[in-house]
């Protein structure tokens, strides 16, 4: 029968944002209004709840148990149990009429009912499949009146909300998804996985200033995921926009927007969808609403029904960055006014202090210089770093007036911000008169111990120097200098009586060529 085929499809008659609801009774129950309520699945992990608007299409009643299945009482809606179903009547000045009255209008029956006081609501043959009640309730959600209020808004998850009286609903959610309810008693409602779900991850834990960090984004999509549709004037169409990823850089990153170039192996973004190149979306870093550094927007097609799209983007690392307070990069992705909740990978730079002490300690105006070099004897590899803070900084590219001396006065600590886990080489280049320059460099190594746990790196580190492992969170040591000693000198009589015979050699040879040149004289008178 017709009726009993109209009242089974509306236990289907949801479209892709809503599962089937769960009739808390199937008789009358009390007079009480009747309540609908909207849970949500385990898979939402948003930070903004659907809501939706509830609006009554047509007033439901169960069939009355008497009377007969004769055409006579056909309009009366009194037929016996073997016939029983739910009954749909539309007010005569229902702000639906036009809509239910229009050409357009293809799935039900509406006919004025035998004394004039309301309309009688049957199905035609073609209203007997999900798919059918999808266009019903599009058609429903275009053709709503104008000024139409809500018979009841409701919030997912938030709990029961009764509505005026028993009927056949339209719920329209505020991203614009609409489905059909049958609410003749307590209904509850579970949505279906239509949120979509971003997260987002980095290579690695700890960079230095100027590495390239690498960032990988991962966005969901669920297979009955509304497809993105234009409304033909630069806009979409409600509940039909594309994704929007909003991300929001530590000012410590410098994003690097450009698209990767396979040939010149480039830093930039790009995405990929099951292993393959996928370019249909934008990323726009200008003019944008938020205070995002950047977004992507990517539509939602037929294509990426049930798949995931994995972005990878890039940052350097710049001069900003200080220490182990963490740099941290905010993912959010919005989808028709729902946004998912945040995912903000950090990562980390990494430094140390250690103070030069003179043996001379009251001595405040000694002085040392140092390079901080990757390689002990390789001076091209001294790092340059900019004095920021009363810090020695790494320089990054932009950075003018950078150094590779370091001026180290006697007892003053001096912080190196900005490395990554790795070994350098503490290498003094001069130091103060009078006192001796390390024979050889200082050795530091920093260790990277940090671990990923669900995606969030637990940071952890430790630093040897010269191979020995300095003290739980102890990132400081200190290098002695000391002054140079008198070189040992020969000395006592022996050498004063070298000194005396030498003296009278020398009058000797003197007094000799005296007389020499007297006889000479004499012999030439």
């Amino acid at each position: 029968m017709k009726k009993k085929a109209f009242n089974l499809l509306l236990a289907a008659a949801l479209t892709a944002a809503i599962s089937v609801p769960t009739l808390a009774d199937d008789n009358t129950g009390a007079e009480a209004s009747p309540s609908i309520t909207i849970s949500r699945d385990a898979t939402y992990d948003g930070t903004t709840q659907r809501t939706y608007g509830a609006y009554k299409i047509f007033t439901a009643t169960y069939i009355a148990n008497s009377g007969s299945n004769s055409a006579e009482n056909k309009d009366s809606f009194s037929y016996t149990t073997e016939g029983a179903g739910v009954a749909y009547q539309m007010d005569v000045n229902s702000p639906w009429k036009n809509a239910m009255l229009a050409e357009g209008q293809t799935w039900l029956d509406v006919r004025l009912a035998g004394d004039g006081s309301f309309y009688v609501v049957t199905p035609k043959d073609n209203f007997n499949n999900a798919s059918a009640a999808a266009a019903f309730a599009a058609y429903l959600k275009a053709n709503m009146p104008s000024g139409l209020a809500a018979d009841a808004t409701i919030t997912a998850g938030g709990g029961a909300v009764s509505v005026s009286d028993k009927g056949y609903y339209l719920l329209v959610a505020n991203d614009g998804a609409p489905t059909l309810a049958l609410v003749t008693t307590d209904v509850t409602i579970v949505e279906k996985n239509t949120y979509i779900s971003v997260h987002k991850t980095a290579e690695e834990a700890a960079y230095q200033i100027g590495d390239i960090v690498v960032y990988t984004a991962k966005v969901d999509i669920p297979a009955n995921t509304a497809l993105t549709v234009s409304d033909g004037e630069g806009g979409y169409l409600a509940g039909h926009g594309p994704i929007i990823l909003h991300d929001t850089m530590d000012s410590s990153l410098s994003f690097i927007n450009e698209a990767y170039d396979a040939e010149s192996a480039a830093h930039g973004y790009s995405a990929t969808v099951n292993g393959e190149a996928y370019g249909v979306y934008s990323v726009s870093a200008e003019g944008l609403g938020d205070s995002c550094t950047f977004e992507i927007t990517l539509p939602v097609t037929e294509s990426l029904l049930g798949q995931s799209v994995i972005f990878t983007y890039s940052a350097e690392v710049n001069s900003t960055a200080a220490g182990e307070t963490g740099l941290i990069n905010t993912l959010e992705g919005e989808f028709n006014n729902y946004r998912t909740n945040p995912d903000s990978p950090t990562v980390y730079t990494f430094d140390f202090s250690f103070t030069k002490v003179f043996d001379e300690a009251d001595k405040e105006s000694l002085s040392a210089t140092f390079e901080l070099r990757t390689a002990a004897d390789d001076e091209a590899s001294a790092l340059s770093f900019i004095q920021k803070d009363g810090k020695y900084v790494i320089a990054d590219s932009d950075d003018e007036g950078a150094s590779t001396v370091i001026t180290m006065s006697n007892g003053k600590e001096v912080n190196f911000v900005g490395l990554k886990a790795a070994k350098y080489f503490l290498v003094e280049t001069s130091t103060s008169a009078g006192y001796n320059m390390l024979s050889a460099p200082v050795e530091v190594e920093i260790t990277d111990e940090s671990s990923n746990e669900g995606g969030s790196w637990v940071i952890a580190r430790s630093i040897k120097v010269d191979g020995k492992e300095l003290g739980e969170n102890v990132f400081t040591f200190s290098v002695e200098n000391h002054s140079g000693a008198v070189l040992p000198s020969t000395g006592g009589t022996g050498t004063q009586m070298l000194y005396m015979a030498g003296g009278i050699t020398v009058a000797a040879a003197l007094v000799m060529l005296i007389t020499k040149k007297r006889l000479q004289k004499a012999a030439e008178c």
